[in-house]
């Protein structure tokens, strides 16, 4: 989106200049074999650069509006799914309509309840991938 607006702000810059130059050319007699196509080269550049710059703005509106229509969903306690827009109960895994996996919220359990050996056995797996998790019992 950041290339279309620049283009389109390009556009419009090189072509009011363009624009000017071939004015300033059309105004002398010599000049205007070279101003006169210039002018009339510049002209559609300009209206295509207001172009691309009016569907950029309205593509940022729509985004924008998406984004706040997604915040007031999840604050009134609904999933909007991102492929079918289907309104889901935050409970649910999949989108009713479309079967897309939401993303799983955090673990509900508090953090009172988490088994200390439970996350040391975690804690070795992650730092040393390569040992083996529980030691060999000799006997």
């Amino acid at each position: 989106m950041s290339a279309r607006r620049s283009t389109g702000v390009i556009l419009i810059a090189s072509g009011s200049i363009g624009l000017l130059i071939g004015l300033v050319l059309s105004a002398t007699m010599m000049g205007a074999i070279c101003g006169i196509p210039m002018v009339l080269f510049c002209i559609p550049m300009i209206i295509w650069g207001y172009l691309m710059k009016a569907k950029d703005q309205a593509i940022k509106d729509e985004r924008l509006t998406e984004r706040m229509l997604m915040t007031q969903a999840v604050a009134s306690g609904v999933n909007l799914c991102p492929k079918c827009r289907a309104p889901n109960p935050q409970t649910s895994a999949f989108c009713a309509g479309c079967g897309f996996g939401f993303v799983p919220s955090a673990d509900p359990r508090p953090v009172s309840a988490i088994d200390p050996a439970d996350s040391a056995l975690r804690s070795k797996q992650v730092k040393d991938q390569n040992a083996p998790v529980f030691e060999p019992e000799d006997w």
